[in-house]
């Protein structure tokens, strides 16, 4: 027959007790100090988030083609972004002298109007005969730089305005983005 369990000496059971419960209270200090820390660092955020953007100072000069944009209502400028993919990706060939170059590129509009992204929609064979036309016009060397694919941006986006202007009566599309750009 085995031998009954042998009982522990009380300074070894007195001695356990408080590891445990000291163990409890190591545990819960760190988990405060992260709910408090998580708190401020919500309050943070929303104190920053609640801050309005920047106006501009009055001495600063306003672009001479802002100035002649209309401003944007106040509650469309608070509506998230909307992006809208022109699809397929624009393929065409390159004005080069060879003829053999060709641009592929995919295009997206930003805009924060719900109906914009509609009448983007609808007018969608407009706005890419004008961003075929313009795209066709370029040629290999001339998009080699970054700068030049910006410039290229941003005649593609004066274009999708001005078609909008014409179908709507105000441009509505606040950007347009290359997310992708292939030219051979």
């Amino acid at each position: 027959m085995a031998a009954p369990p042998k009982a522990q000496p009380a300074k070894a059971a007195a001695a356990a007790a408080p590891a445990k419960a000291s163990g409890k209270k190591g545990l819960l200090m760190p988990i405060a100090i992260g709910v408090v820390g998580a708190v401020l660092a919500g309050g943070g955020v929303a104190f920053f988030m609640s801050r309005g953007a920047e106006k501009p100072k009055p001495s600063e000069e306003i672009p001479a083609e802002a100035a002649h944009e209309e401003p944007a209502p106040a509650a469309t400028s608070l509506l998230p972004a909307e992006y809208i993919a022109l699809e397929p990706a624009f393929t065409v060939n390159l004005a080069d002298e060879s003829g053999d170059r060709y641009l592929q590129a995919e295009v997206q509009l930003m805009t924060r109007d719900p109906k914009v992204a509609e009448l983007l929609k609808k007018h969608d064979p407009v706005v890419r005969d004008r961003l075929v036309s313009l795209f066709s016009q370029q040629t290999a060397d001339q998009l080699r730089t970054r700068e030049a694919k910006e410039k290229l941006k941003e005649e593609a986006l004066k274009e999708v305005q001005a078609v909008m202007k014409e179908a709507t009566g105000r441009a509505g599309v606040e950007a347009l983005y290359f997310t992708s750009f292939v030219t051979q």
